[in-house]
């Protein structure tokens, strides 16, 4: 699973045969109804108490990635998960993406033209692993049930409000405003990845600032970027536009041969603000190196 699955073993094995979860598991539609040939955008609902958190797509050195298995009325299509940014989890020896105290992990469900008015059942199953001390396997049989209309319903405030603050750390794609504005590149050198990004003025005042008073970024390649070493950065940041960067990222210890063709992750440049990377190298290939 990664680099560290035999300490995760370990872990799960002290765990109780019958462990009490420490995490909430919900599936909530942002919609209150569906109509025939329309889409539902539907959530599982993750909320952790205090301490204990979930993971990412790509959990880093340890942890394992949320799992959602849709079970869908005949004819009903899910779209592609969506994942918000992650945060960093920084342990002793490792570094793991996740989330704490709540998260929801999206899908935009499409009904077929044919369904007539009624309700229909969205289901899903749910496999998490849920860590503090320790870390524990969790799993939850899910449903929401809709009304299918020919017009929309009304919607419940209270979701409003999390599928809001839940959206609001969905990266946005390089060709959307404001990042369709900025310019981005990948590169390597020696034992180093580099993501180059210039920043230009828009309307929103988006400024690279990230989690943690500068720019993160989350790879999707486990094996390519050393998860706890946080990026070098070489260019200018501060108060005035444009900004222009060099994040110099230590490429992973781990050993292997392979050669990846793209950069891809997500960046973090500001509080609820981040994009979904994917640039070509700009040698077309670069090789994982242990250093």
């Amino acid at each position: 699973m990664n680099i560290l699955i035999g300490a995760l073993l370990l872990s799960l094995a002290s765990a109780q045969d019958n462990p009490p979860s420490h995490v909430k598991a919900e599936l909530i539609a942002e919609q209150a109804s569906i109509q025939p040939g329309g889409k539902v955008t539907v959530a599982l609902h993750l909320t952790m108490q205090d301490g204990w958190h979930t993971y990412w797509r790509n959990p880093g050195d340890t942890g394992m990635a949320t799992i959602v298995k849709w079970k869908l009325p005949p004819g009903f299509k899910a779209g592609e998960l969506q994942w918000p940014y992650p945060t960093r989890f920084v342990g002793k020896r490792t570094v793991s993406y996740g989330y704490e105290k709540e998260t929801s992990l999206f899908s935009d469900i499409e009904a077929p033209a044919s369904i007539k008015e009624g309700s229909v059942t969205i289901a899903a199953k749910a496999e998490w692993l849920e860590c503090k001390d320790i870390c524990v396997p969790g799993e939850a049989e899910l449903s929401v049930e809709l009304p299918v209309r020919s017009a929309r319903l009304p919607g419940n405030q209270i979701l409003s409000d999390v599928f809001s603050r839940a959206l609001s750390k969905l990266p946005k794609k390089m060709t959307q405003a404001p990042f369709s504005k900025w310019r981005f590149s990948a590169g390597a050198m020696p034992g180093y990845i580099t993501l180059t990004f210039e920043s230009k003025p828009d309307p929103l005042g988006v400024h690279p600032g990230g989690q943690y008073g500068y720019p993160v970024f989350f790879p999707d390649d486990n094996y390519l970027v050393a998860n706890d070493r946080l990026a070098g950065f070489h260019g200018y940041m501060g108060p005035e536009w444009p900004a222009s960067l060099e994040m110099r990222m230590q490429m992973s210890k781990t050993p292997s041969t392979g050669q990846v063709p793209i950069l891809a992750g997500v960046l973090v440049v500001a509080p609820d603000q981040a994009v979904e990377i994917s640039v070509p190298f700009r040698d077309s290939k670069t090789r994982r190196k242990p250093l």
